[in-house]
């Protein structure tokens, strides 16, 4: 069973469409002070499903963006697929003041970003058998 692991996203990769506000994005996240957004799954508690169609899990990840780390809990499941691949989805909702953060504005006030931040993943996962 996979008991962790690490993803680390670029900071400066997220793009909203609109550069005036995508570098303010980019400022708020600190991107060219901690250039990686980084989530560190440390453990997975599973979630007792019935159906026995997928496991479904409760992740605990450390997830640390513009110099702050947090824990949070990620309702996430595993579905393994015929290929040997394990797909690992999950998603959460954080707010940019869980980071100790404000949203971004522009125009004082007139343009804003929306508060809440809605983070999806769908990882394929490849078990590495050397390490067995």
């Amino acid at each position: 069973m996979i008991q962790k692991g690490f993803v680390g996203l670029e900071a400066s990769t997220f793009d909203c469409g609109m550069g005036p506000m995508t570098h303010d994005f980019n400022k708020t996240l600190k991107a060219d002070m901690f250039p990686i957004i980084g989530i560190d799954f440390r453990s997975f508690e599973r979630v007792p499903d019935l159906t026995c169609t997928e496991d479904k899990f409760n992740a605990l990840v450390a997830i640390s963006m513009a110099g702050v780390t947090k824990d949070f809990y990620v309702p996430c499941v595993f579905q393994p697929q015929k290929s040997g691949v394990i797909l690992l989805k999950g998603e959460r909702n954080f707010t940019f003041g869980d980071f100790n953060l404000k949203a971004p504005q522009r125009m004082m006030g007139l343009i804003k970003v929306d508060e809440r931040l809605n983070v999806s993943f769908n990882l394929a996962l490849k078990i590495d058998g050397s390490r067995w």
